[in-house]
């Protein structure tokens, strides 16, 4: 940027975070990283009660993950939080419905994640150095300065885009957001009801405001675009990231998990919910089953995240399956690495992505991912992946039987080794200020 404007940097989903970055804080923590090397560069965070946004420090941060890196194991600590994580959910199963729907907003939600993960790190946290993570002092933004939104600012009160709204009008700054997908609003049956329409009002705002985005594909930009023509706004100028996927370094540690050991498992990474489409897996291993397939050991890891119960319990409970389908929470960095290292393969079986991110770091693992033919998963290696409907149980299976053969899979990977490109976090930050610098600076 010229002169003396600024890039501020919006810190809200990161700025308490504890433990290792995933999905949407990994992107906040990769490129807010890379751009406080440049004197140029503010950080703040949004302060719902107040309603202003407030000037931050990514020293805190920084010193957070570092620590991250030295902390013991918490399995003690996490089982204690567990219990009554266990608890609150029975609880919340016997509620009547107007009680659940009042309880599971976003907004609640993201209330429970924040206490949860306080709690979870709370005996064996290390401690910081006295450094304030939040200032008293309100951001002044000014005139030419640029302001960045990378995480998911509809999740942290529904005053953001207002209050950043006003702020713009008032100073006349930039304002660039990342648009991860737009799947409460194409496919609200993928998503509960409650993230429905504060989402939609949100991505309304979001395009209305904004002087550029960043979408994470080029299915989100082309949800993106087909939602300004159906709101009746106008485009703003949209460029096209790919996220980084090279992977975190870590020593690696086998997990402990009955029955698995390297080279007799297949691997599945995600979210726990029910766009990531583990149905199709439970279905697979049972027309397997049918047609006398021995099918390896299958480990499946994962947050649990929305509508997850029915096929988490098929698979606890199904005793031709119990033993067969492991499913994880909680796996740290040198755990998901040694499963990436060992595994035959991967699976992202995911019916809508905005990008997909578990099929690319399978690559940069050199590791063949059996993924769906739909949204962005096709993006991520063309041709050098094959692909299943997520609504076609005998073709996955199909699929899966195929490179289980050990001269198909060496071969594919072979192949993946040779051609596949991974993304760099350093290649990512330069796509996204390169389009700050050249198509929003002079944006009007």
């Amino acid at each position: 940027m010229s002169g003396h404007s600024k890039v501020w940097i919006d810190l809200t989903d990161i700025i308490e975070w504890r433990g290792h970055h995933t999905g949407i804080q990994r992107v906040v923590y990769q490129l807010a990283s890379r751009y406080s090397q440049d004197p140029e560069t503010g950080y703040f965070t949004f302060d719902p009660r107040s309603k202003k946004f407030r000037e931050a420090s990514f020293t805190s941060i920084e010193q957070a993950m570092a620590a991250e890196k030295e902390r013991p194991s918490q399995k003690a600590a996490e089982y204690q939080v567990n219990k009554y994580k266990v608890i609150a959910y029975k609880v919340y199963a016997k509620s009547p419905l107007w009680l659940k729907d009042r309880v599971a907003t976003p907004k609640n939600k993201d209330r429970l994640r924040r206490v949860y993960h306080r709690a979870a790190n709370i005996r064996q946290r290390p401690k910081l150095a006295k450094v304030s993570a939040i200032s008293a002092r309100e951001v002044s933004f000014g005139a030419g300065d640029t302001v960045l939104v990378l995480g998911k600012a509809w999740d942290y009160s529904p005053d953001f885009m207002e209050a950043m709204r006003r702020k713009k009008l008032r100073a006349d700054f930039k304002l660039v957001q990342v648009v991860y997908d737009l799947i409460p609003i194409f496919c609200p049956h993928l998503f509960g009801i409650p993230l429905i329409e504060p989402y939609t009002k949100h991505l309304f705002e979001v395009c209305a405001s904004s002087d550029g985005l960043l979408a994470i594909s080029q299915s989100t930009k082309r949800d993106v675009q087909k939602f300004c023509k159906e709101m009746e706004l106008a485009e703003p100028p949209i460029a096209v990231i790919h996220l980084g996927d090279d992977f975190i370094e870590a020593p690696t540690a086998p997990p402990d998990i009955s029955g698995v050991k390297s080279g007799n498992f297949i691997l599945s990474v995600g979210t726990l919910e029910v766009r990531k489409n583990r149905q199709l897996i439970h279905m697979a291993y049972k027309e397997g089953l049918l047609r006398g397939i021995d099918l390896p050991q299958m480990v499946i890891i994962g947050a649990k995240g929305w509508y997850n119960e029915d096929v988490l319990y098929q698979f606890q409970f199904d005793p031709q399956l119990k033993d067969k389908v492991h499913v994880l929470h909680g796996v740290n960095d040198s755990e998901l690495r040694w499963l990436y290292e060992n595994c035959l393969f991967t699976t992202f079986p995911s019916i809508y992505e905005g990008w997909g991110l578990p099929v690319a770091e399978s690559l940069a693992y050199g590791k063949f991912c059996l993924t769906t033919n739909v949204s962005s998963m096709p993006e991520i290696a063309g041709d050098l992946l094959e692909y299943s409907s997520p609504y076609d149980s005998s073709q996955y299976l199909d699929l899966l039987v195929k490179y289980l053969d050990p001269a198909t899979l060496k071969n594919k990977e072979e192949e993946i080794a040779k051609k596949y490109q991974p993304t760099q976090w350093g290649d990512t930050f330069k796509q996204a200020k390169d389009f700050l610098e050249t198509k929003v600076s002079g944006h009007r």
